[in-house]
């Protein structure tokens, strides 16, 4: 097969098959589609990793999102709860 094989090069030799086996030139081509959509959906997956990080920016220091974490788990200051 050449480099400037087209769609349309692909249709008449479709449409030139005997039609006792277009069927399975049907399932064939198929396949060969859904196989290489599969590759690319997981060839371009994005973790979720990848899509939390980074997602906002804090001027705060370590230490206050330390502090905010544990007044919000410890029922804002009405429980002692020690993280």
């Amino acid at each position: 097969m050449n480099a400037n094989y087209t769609i349309d090069d692909l249709y008449n030799d479709i449409k030139n098959l005997p039609p006792e086996i277009i069927p399975q030139a049907g399932v064939i081509l198929r396949t060969l589609i859904s196989t290489y959509d599969a590759a690319n959906r997981e060839a371009n997956q994005v973790s979720l990793r990848e899509t939390l990080s980074g997602i906002w920016k804090d001027e705060r220091s370590a230490d206050e999102i330390i502090d905010e974490i544990h007044e919000a788990r410890s029922g804002y200051g009405r429980r002692d709860v020690e993280l």
